[in-house]
């Protein structure tokens, strides 16, 4: 829909803005067929529609998003900066704010602007539940991320996985490991590469998927997926 959109109205930046997101997503995810060419197309997306209209908040917001897949951290930080004062009270791109602050190691920032989006928005749905969970997971405060896990409708295939990590650093194994069969069960039908049993293959698809400025807030991630039991 968002192609069509473009093709009717090439001059639409809000539905270049969205399709950005959501190449970049499918890269992050693993539901690319060929992930270079859709974090590619969400970089170039985003760039249009900045060009388009650079009073767009949402507009740098979608492109701040798709920088930090380039490990681009600081004009991530900066277009989102940009994008704020722009929109101030746009929860959408409250949340990119959070997730860039998230990414960028600044896990209790994150967690004051998720906050901050709950306020604005206090029906707003799972998908900010789950990334206030992603943001304690990096914080270390680990029960704090199970319980925003728990408030999730419908938990994505990758909340299990975050779940599990969490478990496994608060020495629940049984938990632990529960969850991570679960994720494996999902993702095995859902990944377009799934790594099966090759460590390689998972630490390579973890490092995409929990991509931070610092190496240590990812090596926490793949430390707690270890003792749940993934072969990483």
């Amino acid at each position: 829909l968002l192609r069509q959109a473009i093709d009717l109205d090439p001059g639409f930046g809000l539905a270049h803005a969205s399709l950005s997101y959501v190449r970049a997503g499918q890269y992050e995810e693993g539901w690319a067929d060929d992930p270079e060419a859709a974090l590619s197309e969400a970089l170039s997306e985003a760039k249009q529609a900045v060009a388009l209209d650079g009073s767009d908040g949402y507009a740098h917001a979608s492109l701040a998003y798709v920088l930090l897949r380039y490990r681009e951290f600081d004009r991530a930080q900066n277009e989102v900066d940009i994008a704020l004062k722009l929109n101030p009270n746009h929860v959408n791109i409250i949340m990119t704010a959070g997730w860039v602050s998230i990414v960028n190691c600044n896990p209790e920032q994150a967690i004051e602007l998720i906050k901050r989006a709950f306020r604005l928005n206090p029906l707003m749905g799972s998908w900010q539940q789950w990334t206030l969970g992603q943001a304690y997971l990096d914080a270390r405060r680990h029960r704090d991320a199970l319980e925003s896990f728990a408030k999730v409708m419908e938990p994505p295939t990758d909340l299990f996985l975050e779940a599990a990590v969490c478990h496994a650093h608060l020495g629940e194994l049984d938990s632990a490991l529960t969850n991570l069969r679960t994720y494996l069960e999902r993702a095995k039908k859902e990944l377009v590469l799934f790594p099966g049993d090759d460590p390689v293959a998972w630490r390579t698809f973890l490092l995409r998927y929990w991509t931070r400025r610092r190496m240590e807030f990812t090596d926490h991630f793949l430390e707690g997926a270890r003792k749940a039991g993934l072969n990483v």
